[in-house]
């Protein structure tokens, strides 16, 4: 890709961005760092930043500080026989550590669907092995420990012991010797790796020993007795088989870290790739950073684009930066931004040039949004490029540059011009900037230049495919307000200026007079321009917040309406509710009163039919209510308080008719379906049959009626409906059952005869719904065989 990255601090961006990184080489892999050429690798980057700042902002932290630069150890390995020391076995062990966190973390988050980082958990090599042998044998100060083998344990407590006894020998020949003005100190110290004590250089032949070195004024020498000549031979012996043990220890160890070398090499190029996108992570987080969509289509739309490094400088002032908004596409792809001096047209042009470059490198955008084309060219000639040396002034610097442009650029590219046409008669360099524009529109170039030209302002006013936009610069304060404004030129003001700034008025009328009458007429429109805007950005404003308000309202009301529903839902409940309990107990009142105790359980029996009935009439009306799956709750306690045991429903999940057996404590519903039982809520049955409602009064007897019926006496336990029509049969049983059931009768028998079977059958089906009967069967052949049936009824 070409790209003009040195005139949009894109090194400096880089140099931010390197701050975030932990490691040597995560800031070699961002100092790298150049726009890709292909959509599928600038997204493949963001994928990656998008589920690093997922991992971050669920409050995880990977950290990469353990990972240096480690080319130098991995060429030491190459060399057979050599053998790593302490320090360096620590750096490893470090970095095995690292790799090893980092897997964890990122298998960890793989399950919570952060896939990319997921897969390079996986691709990390599992050095648990090696970390594991590492382990506990270097201490922090880069020693090896006693315990890195059995063998230097031993020797090391060999020496502490030979160490201890030459250190007591000794204390004994100080003391000995001490009062005879032979020992020089009372100290005990190293020469030549033996022990030895200070003595009297003039007292020398007072104590036999072996010299070991002399003081520097000759009156001490350094003696080791004789006595202790056999103890330090042998300390050194010791000390001398420790150091080979460390050296056959770092050996192995070398070894096994040569053996892992290709997954070692594996662990840091990907902890490094690692390290590089959790900067770009961190970085967006700190630049409150979108990332952006890349099209090929060639737009370019960023919202509120922040130029970072700028935003960086001012909050160090305690500054707020202002963001700019462009949105250039294939029909509307060049700008003409104009205004006056450091008004922000630079800045602008800089900021859309960075972020640009920004997305095509794969990293997130300072913006609320952002869609960046995929340009394959970004130019740019912004800045005076004077060269004393070069013999060049700052218009000839721009048009060698400009040059260079129109020779090389080619859709789809990016070219940013500053200040087109400055540095030359105002004239010419308008005509000649106009000409730049309208090469590069009609070879599709997507383009933004500033000017101060009106020639230019006003060929973006007329031409198809370019728009004008201006700098804002509030006249009042004389300053720059650095706001970039659509669709109206900017004025450079430069009279205004003067105006404000105390020159005299004569000469400011006289200077007025002197500019053209066409440029005047631009300068009014753009200031008319101006003027409708800010009116249409006020009522815009107004209509937005009205629009709010009407929102604010609906809401209200919607909530209003949804709480004098549910009001009325539970007043209906409770209302039926009450009324079903005042029956009830009118009802039981009713039936006490009966005297003849066979009708009182008809009555019973029949009321309690009718109440089952009224209530699968009402949760129905209920269920009808309100049928969004908002109500179930309602629905369900409705339906529960209402349907009692031995109603007939349908079990919807099944589709089967079913009778209520049981009501559970937690609401839910006990219901049989044929020869299985199942639990079900309330709202997963449907009532099999309604019938109408009667009032409250119509279920009462008249105060002034009372009821006397007297029962025949049971004879015997059995009835013979041979000769009976279905319903005649069905009516005499059912009568004789309860009157069976009343006389507290265990077995009676139904006789029906054989006949054509008819009469059995309907009589079986009749029995299998009787709530008072327990079994049935056909009669033995002793007992009447298939003529009769056996009822058990229950007790």
């Amino acid at each position: 890709m070409t790209c003009a990255n040195g005139f949009l601090e894109y090194q400096d961006l880089k140099q931010v961005l390197t701050k975030f990184a932990d490691s040597p080489l995560g800031v070699q892999l961002v100092q790298e760092l150049t726009p890709f050429s292909k959509r599928i690798e600038i997204q493949k980057q963001f994928d990656l930043t998008g589920e690093c700042l997922e991992f971050l902002t669920s409050g995880h932290v990977l950290r990469f500080n353990e990972l240096g630069d480690f080319s130098l150890l991995f060429e030491k390995l190459g060399i057979e026989g050599v053998a790593f020391n302490p320090k360096e076995i620590l750096e490893i062990l470090g970095l095995l550590l690292c790799s090893q966190t980092a897997k964890q973390s990122l298998l960890q988050a793989q399950s919570k669907g952060l896939s990319n980082l997921g897969e390079l958990g996986r691709a990390l090599p599992d050095l648990s092995g090696l970390a594991s042998i590492l382990a506990g044998k270097i201490s922090r100060s880069g020693e090896v420990e006693d315990h890195a083998t059995a063998l230097l344990k031993k020797i090391r407590n060999e020496i502490g012991v030979i160490r201890n006894r030459l250190y007591h020998l000794l204390e004994q020949t100080l003391k000995r010797y001490g009062g005879a003005g032979v020992i020089q100190d009372d100290v005990i110290t190293i020469r030549n790796e033996r022990f030895v004590i200070p003595v009297r250089a003039d007292n020398r032949k007072e104590l036999a020993g072996v010299v070991h070195g002399t003081s520097s004024s000759g009156h001490t020498i350094f003696l080791e007795p004789l006595e202790a000549l056999e103890l330090n031979n042998h300390l050194v012996q010791l000390k001398e088989q420790a150091e080979l043990e460390i050296r056959n220890i770092l050996l192995a160890l070398t070894n096994e870290i040569r053996g892992k070398l290709s997954d070692l090499q594996t662990a840091v190029r990907l902890l490094a790739s690692l390290d590089f996108n959790f900067a770009k992570a961190r970085f967006s987080q700190r630049y409150k950073c979108v990332i952006p969509n890349v099209n090929e289509g060639g737009r370019l739309r960023i919202v509120e684009g922040r130029h970072p490094i700028l935003e960086n400088s001012l909050q160090s002032q305690g500054l707020e930066i202002v963001p700019i908004s462009v949105d250039l596409d294939g029909s509307q792809h060049i700008l003409v931004i104009s205004g006056p001096n450091t008004g922000g047209k630079t800045v602008a042009l800089k900021t859309v040039g960075l972020l640009t470059l920004m997305g095509l490198s794969g990293i997130a955008v300072p913006a609320a949004a952002a869609d960046i084309g995929l340009f394959h060219q970004v130019f740019a000639d912004i800045g005076d490029h004077q060269s004393i040396s070069e013999n060049l002034s700052t218009f000839s610097s721009h048009l060698l540059n400009i040059r260079e442009i129109l020779e090389k650029v080619s859709s789809p590219a990016l070219v940013l011009l500053d200040e087109l046409g400055t540095g030359t008669d105002p004239a010419e360099g308008s005509a000649l900037g106009v000409a730049v524009v309208e090469n590069l529109r009609e070879k599709g170039i997507m383009t933004i230049v500033t000017t101060h030209h009106n020639g230019l302002k006003m060929y973006a006013a007329k031409t198809r495919g370019v728009s004008n936009a201006s700098v804002e610069f509030d006249e009042t304060t004389l300053r720059p307000t650095f706001r970039l404004i659509h669709g109206i030129p900017g004025n450079s003001s430069g009279i205004e200026i003067a105006r404000k700034l105390g020159l005299k008025e004569s000469l400011l009328l006289y200077a007025q007079q002197l500019v053209s009458k066409v440029e005047q007429e631009v300068a009014q429109y753009s200031q008319h321009l101006r003027d409708q805007i800010e009116k249409t950005a006020s009522l815009r404003e107004e209509l937005e917040r009205k629009q709010r308000d009407v929102e604010n309202d609906r809401r209200y009301w919607e909530q209003r309406h949804k709480e004098f529903e549910d009001k009325q839902r539970k007043d209906l409940e409770q209302s039926w509710r009450q009324a079903f309990e005042a029956f009830q107990k009118e009802t039981r009142k009713l039936i006490s009163e009966i005297q003849d105790k066979y009708l009182a359980v008809r009555a019973r029996r029949e009321v309690d039919r009718k109440v089952v009935k009224l209530k699968e009439r009402v949760s129905q009306e209920l269920g009808s209510f309100s049928k969004s799956p908002s109500d179930r709750p309602s629905e369900a306690l409705a339906t529960s308080a209402l349907i009692a045991p031995g109603a007939k429903v349908i079990v919807k999940k099944f589709g089967q008719e079913g009778t209520v057996v049981n009501t559970l404590k937690d609401g839910r519903l006990e219901v049989a379906v044929g020869s299985l039982k199942c639990v079900v809520n309330p709202f997963e049955l449907e009532p099999r049959q309604t019938i109408k409602v009667l009032p409250e009064d119509r279920l009462r007897l008249p105060a002034q009626v009372t009821v006397q019926m007297n029962s025949p006496e049971l004879q015997a336990n059995e009835i013979n409906l041979i000769g009976c029509r279905v319903d005649e049969a069905i009516s005499q049983a059912d009568k004789f059952l309860d009157m069976a059931y009343l006389a507290s009768i265990s077995q009676v028998r139904l006789i029906h005869g054989s006949g054509t079977g008819t009469l059995r059958k309907a009589i079986a089906e009749w029995l299998s719904s009787q709530p008072h009967v327990g079994t049935f069967r056909a009669a033995a052949p002793n007992e009447g065989g298939n003529g009769v049936t056996i009822v058990s009824l229950k007790t």
